[in-house]
Parts: C-alpha cells; structure tokens; sequence
C-alpha cells in the first residue's frame, strides 16, 4: 500500500472545492475532518498545507496544484483553457509573437505557441468572428488580414490550451475527462467574459480559474 502523503490529502480537499481554496481554508477542513496523513502528529496543518503545495508546484512539470494570484489554489487538471489575453491589438504585434505579461512571478513571455479559441472584434468592439485553431494564434491571426476579414478587425481576444508555468514554458498537458456540466460551466464562464451580459453578475462567480495576461 502507498503512503498517504499530504498532498494526496490536499488533493481529496480540493476535488470538493473546484472553485479553490486558500491554504487556511484546506487546512480547517482537514482539521475539522481530522484528515491529516494516517501516523502524522503535525500540530501546524497551515504549515504543512503550504509547504505541500509549495513543493508541488516547484518540483513537478505537471503540478497538480494551481493558482492565480498566489492565494487561492485548485486542481490543474480543472482547467480547460489555461491562459487568456482580452482585445489584443493586433496592429501592437511584430506578426511574430504574442508578448505578454501577468503578475511579476511570471514577467514577460512570447506565448505565440499558443493554441485555442479566439475571437475578433471591429472598431466598435463588436464580436464579429469567432474561431478556433490547433496552430499557433499567430499563424491563423495573420491568415485573418489577408482572407475575407481582411479590413474588418484589428483587436482580438484568445483562450489559450497550453498551461503557462512558472518558468514562462509552455507545455502539453494530458488528455484529460471533463464532465458535461464542467464544460457547460466553462462555456458560460467564456460567453460571460467576452460578451459582459450587463445581467449575468460577476464572471469569477463561473469557474473562471485561467491566468490573464495583458499585451506588452
């Protein structure tokens, strides 16, 4: 039999909370469950919790924990897009690249590998194209000023596939399962980011959990 480890035990926490948890929320749940590792007589769980997922995080190249702003931590393997740019200027670009940034811990990154949904707006900022591409963005954005869009848009906004980690790489991730309500969740949340319905509340309410990042 496998040792249980605490991340394992972080783990079972957060398949009960997609929408994510701060380290004291994961460690009062283990407390209140009395869920700590079977022979563990740890008395500083918050301790133990952050060291756990902090050591995940920096040793795996597929961590199963993820976060946005360093605070509130969820399973990786909930996302299905996982990073995400809003009325980009296309105009800004070199036709090379997608340069961006988020919080300072990632910095500057070329994310042009990136593969995904998209959407392209005119002067008004209206939606008037909607696509999506297994090549990078770049390649298919540039195709877009020569075909029969050419003229009608200039900003786009896309949805990215590939996790962007710590280091600034981009890599694959395994095929996973997704529930139906998990991606009917995710759709909505995608619609409500794009679309604002002035009705629709407040889009982190959804399950939005995917890294912004903003052009350079």
């Amino acid at each position: 039999m496998s040792k249980i480890t605490w991340a394992d035990i972080i783990e079972r926490v957060l398949e009960n909370h997609k929408e994510g948890l701060t380290t004291k929320e994961i460690a009062e749940i283990i407390i209140k469950n009395d869920s700590r590792p079977p022979n563990t007589k740890d008395t500083n769980i918050p301790k133990r919790v952050s060291g756990a997922i902090s050591q995940n995080r920096t040793k795996n190249d597929k961590p199963i924990f993820d976060t946005l702003d360093d605070n509130k931590y969820f399973l990786s393997k909930y996302r299905t897009y996982n990073a995400f740019g809003m009325k980009w200027d296309f105009e800004k670009t070199n036709k090379k690249s997608l340069i961006g940034y988020t919080y300072k811990r990632y910095g500057c990154q070329n994310i042009y590998k990136q593969i995904g949904v998209y959407f392209l707006y005119d002067d008004n900022d209206n939606v008037i194209y909607v696509g999506q591409t297994m090549r990078p963005f770049i390649k298919r954005l540039k195709e877009h000023t020569a075909d029969h869009l050419a003229g009608l848009w200039r900003k786009f906004s896309w949805f990215g596939w590939y996790p962007v980690y710590e280091t600034g790489d981009m890599k694959d991730i395994d095929k996973k399962t997704i529930s139906n309500e998990e991606m009917i969740t995710y759709m909505e949340a995608v619609i409500i980011k794009v679309f604002k319905p002035i009705l629709a509340g407040n889009d982190n309410d959804v399950g939005f959990n995917e890294i912004e990042f903003f052009q350079k």
